[in-house]
């Protein structure tokens, strides 16, 4: 009997990648207006679906109000993302996002975006519901999505431009890939302002500290009982009596330490309201509506937004930039 086919499909972090894509492209203008997010944004899906034979593509936006899950225990949470906006920027930057999002439904990319939910989250509750059958890329930053990685579940960094997966993960990072939750509980994110344990949460000797106390991490998946009990036999250590204390820069909390940043950084354990799981659960297992959907919608936006000037051989080429995307279209009208 034949192994059934599985489904392969494409979770897109549609932030990480519609700012990837503005930010890299901010001296592209047309009429005056920047446009460059809105090329390089399709034009990295298109080569991402192009290089990996996918035939599904489903892309999670964070939703607006999209910290307040973790706000509600951690209220310092990504605090240190202030926007300092150019005269006007901010309302092309939302232009242009509302615009690819536009784009993308033309070629019958699924998308997600749901008030109060991020992006990872829902990626995350997508990965635990999936098909058997089915195998699955995320493409992102955020390298919290190694916890999900698995033997049918493959991670594409946006910035490394690398693929990792269980068996190729130590080429690339110097622990075990089940690991990395743990860490992050103990050592803490400084890009989302999470404080970790004081003395493991340092950029320049943090890590340093980490496998010189806990040297295990590198070889096998370990857990934080046997953090504490590493630690129990080693009372003279200053880290690991902050370790047993719960102690960071923002005082001693004890078990509520370990509880807060687990609740905040645990993606097996998602932050995700019923109205987003029913989101998700849709874009598993529905149809998508295939009205009012067309290609040539998509042209007659790139002519007005002047895109299609940026397209090689311009309007002559536009169905060969295209092309990539016609193996999606195809298998969402026949699902």
């Amino acid at each position: 009997m034949k192994n059934k086919i599985k489904r392969k499909t494409l979770l897109v972090d549609g932030t990480a990648l519609f700012k990837t894509a503005y930010y890299g492209a901010k001296h592209i203008y047309s009429n005056y207006v920047k446009i460059g997010g809105l090329y390089y944004s399709v034009n990295m899906l298109r080569n991402l679906i192009n290089k990996n034979q996918v035939n599904r593509v489903v892309v999670f936006w964070d939703g607006e109000n999209t910290l307040a899950p973790r706000k509600q225990f951690y209220p310092w949470y990504k605090d240190n993302r202030s926007k300092n906006w150019s005269i006007g920027e901010e309302e092309n930057y939302t232009f242009q996002r509302i615009r690819v999002q536009e784009y993308f439904e033309e070629l019958f990319i699924r998308q997600h975006e749901t008030f109060g939910c991020e992006g990872d989250d829902a990626i995350a509750y997508y990965i635990l519901n999936k098909k058997k059958h089915e195998s699955i890329l995320i493409v992102s930053n955020d390298q919290d999505m190694i916890q999900l990685i698995a033997d049918d579940v493959y991670l594409y960094l946006l910035n490394k431009k690398i693929i990792i997966n269980p068996n190729n993960f130590k080429v690339y990072f110097n622990y075990h890939h089940k690991n990395s939750k743990l860490m992050k509980i103990l050592c803490g994110d400084t890009s989302d302002n999470i404080h970790g344990i004081w003395g493991l949460s340092s950029k320049k000797n943090g890590e340093k500290n980490l496998f010189e106390l806990f040297p295990d991490l590198r070889k096998r998946e370990m857990t934080l009982g046997e953090i504490f009990n590493i630690c129990k036999e080693n009372l003279d250590n200053k880290i690991c009596k902050n370790v047993l204390s719960g102690k960071s820069s923002r005082g001693v909390f004890g078990p509520e330490f370990y509880e807060v940043n687990k609740k905040i950084i645990d993606l097996s354990k998602p932050l995700i309201s019923e109205e987003s799981k029913e989101n998700v659960d849709f874009l598993l297992n529905e149809k998508i509506n295939p009205d009012g959907r067309d290609v040539k919608n998509l042209l007659n936006m790139m002519i007005e937004d002047g895109v299609i000037n940026l397209i090689p051989g311009r309007i002559e080429n536009f169905e060969g930039f295209v092309l990539p995307f016609f193996k999606i279209i195809r298998s969402e009208k026949k699902s």
